[in-house]
């Protein structure tokens, strides 16, 4: 089964109290993709060179951006 994306807007501490979905897909290629877009038009901080990211997986790319956080979860996961 496919996990599912989230991708939510976050304080810089990346506080569970402040997360707000933003998109959802079962594409990590379209989370990527849109936080590339975030980054390249200034409204996430990227905490490393810019070059790096294509080489970096989806791990790398969370633990660079500061105001955002991906998470995956399964089909029917409950978030709370």
């Amino acid at each position: 089964m496919d996990d599912i994306y989230l991708l939510y807007f976050c304080d810089e501490w990346k506080s569970v109290d402040s997360y707000r979905l933003y998109m959802a897909s079962i594409d990590v290629e379209k989370i990527v993709e849109e936080v590339a877009r975030l980054v390249r038009k200034g409204d996430v901080e990227f905490n490393r060179d810019f070059e790096e990211y294509d080489e970096l997986d989806i791990n790398g790319i969370n633990d660079a951006i500061a105001t955002l956080y991906i998470t995956s979860v399964e089909d029917g996961e409950p978030q709370f």
